[in-house]
């Protein structure tokens, strides 16, 4: 059985959508427990899509620069040779 943190976030990317098609207070508690989820961590893996287009490098580097701001590791890969 998945905890709730662990299937929000493996879930993300599934939830979001609906979320946003919700209320206001639906997509503010989500993102503050996503922003929990971030900030609590021991260590973040970004993984991109398959053959990565500017936009998915590009939503790495941010993230990765955003946290590495907070003074919290994360590390970025992608399933082609970059």
């Amino acid at each position: 059985m998945l905890s709730k943190s662990d299937f929000l976030l493996r879930n993300i990317f599934y939830l979001y959508p609906l979320l946003k098609a919700g209320n206001v207070l639906e997509e503010a508690k989500y993102t503050k427990e996503l922003s929990n989820l971030l900030f609590h961590s021991g260590n973040i893996l970004f993984v991109c899509h398959i053959n990565p287009d500017g936009d998915a490098i590009g939503s790495q580097l941010a993230l990765y620069h955003y946290l590495a701001s907070k003074g919290i590791y994360a590390e970025m890969i992608s399933p082609n040779w970059l």
